[in-house]
């Protein structure tokens, strides 16, 4: 293999890994999502918005933060 043909080998193997690890991303997202709709904390009619509010809110949940939204923030 001569060096433009390796080189061009090296950027096609590049874009697939970065491309299969993309894709095993979603799935994983996807995942968390069907679990987060099993457990109710989601719902498949939310808007992104509710969805990623709805993320902070279990966060929030989870490590015991118990601030309102927009409320102080502790120093």
């Amino acid at each position: 293999m001569d060096a433009v043909d390796r080189e061009a080998h090296e950027m096609f193997m590049k874009d697939a890994v970065d491309s299969l690890q993309e894709a095993l991303h979603i799935d994983r997202a996807e995942k968390v999502i069907e679990k987060l709709i099993e457990a109710k904390v989601l719902n498949g009619t939310m808007r992104l918005d509710e969805v990623l509010e709805a993320f902070d809110k279990r966060k929030a949940e989870l490590i015991g933060d118990t601030r309102e939204e927009g409320g102080p923030e502790e120093e």
